[in-house]
């Protein structure tokens, strides 16, 4: 799992494989001159090597916000792309097989830096199912062409289980963000929605392709989202500067599906 959180490395064989990808370029930390030059010419976006949820990027408008850059990365270098204000993010779920097969799983477009449930800007708010239906078909089979492609890749290397993939569509371009070498914070919606419709869910198939067993089934994008109804989950972090107290844990999955 550690290897794929390696951006870089990751969009480099995926490039060599024919994925789209962010356009993104990797300073040191320490040259911070050169992020001040690219500002000039818009907004951009700064991703460490590791992150998760949206922790740590940043939309840079101005060179004071330079120094928000962390100091104690590890990996001594930040992702700079520009900002792509319009870009829908987008996300799918998907298993690798030790025979080698993928299988998907519903796909959603992601909630993203919502003011009322993050104080981070990119922050991971949700997903939303119901409205990847509303994306063009040629989209849909894209990202479905697309996450297979990078499943094999998966496969090849030795990946095993369950795995996401994040994309962002800028306008009728899609691109290649991250991979998810995990369960992700839309599992647990999924694999509720799939069972309730009557299939097999990413978090049964990750265990079934752990234990050498061979996919049932198989379905598209597309059946995915013909058969499963309107469904959407917002995540509310806590955006106070003290402890909040929860009370309770509403369902996602309405009584009576």
């Amino acid at each position: 799992q550690t290897a794929f959180e390696h951006k870089p490395w990751v969009e480099t064989e995926l490039q060599r494989r024919g994925v789209r990808t962010v356009e993104w370029s990797y300073v040191a930390a320490e040259h911070r001159h050169v992020i001040r030059e690219r500002l000039s010419a818009g907004p951009l976006v700064l991703r460490p090597n590791r992150t998760s949820g949206g922790a740590g990027v940043l939309l840079l408008n101005s060179e004071d916000q330079l120094d928000q850059l962390p100091t104690d990365d590890s990996d001594h270098f930040v992702g700079v792309s520009d900002f792509m204000g319009n870009a829908i993010p987008l996300n799918v779920g998907a298993v690798v097989w030790a025979s080698g097969q993928i299988t998907l799983h519903p796909a959603s477009i992601q909630l993203i830096g919502l003011p009322s449930c993050t104080s981070r800007r990119f922050g991971y708010c949700g997903n939303d199912f119901a409205a990847f239906e509303l994306l063009d078909p040629s989209i849909v089979t894209e990202v479905e062409t697309l996450t297979l492609r990078i499943g094999t890749w998966l496969a090849n290397l030795g990946y095993l289980g369950a795995f996401g993939v994040d994309y962002l569509l800028n306008e009728d371009t899609l691109l290649f963000a991250e991979i998810n070498a995990r369960l992700q914070g839309s599992t647990a919606v999924s694999a509720a929605m799939a069972a309730r419709a009557g299939h097999s869910d990413i978090v049964l198939e990750h265990v079934a392709a752990g234990l050498g067993l061979e996919p049932v089934m198989s379905m598209t994008l597309q059946d995915w989202t013909s058969e499963l109804p309107p469904t959407s989950q917002v995540i509310v972090h806590n955006v106070r500067h003290q402890p909040a107290r929860v009370e309770g844990t509403p369902s996602t999955i309405p009584k009576g599906w």
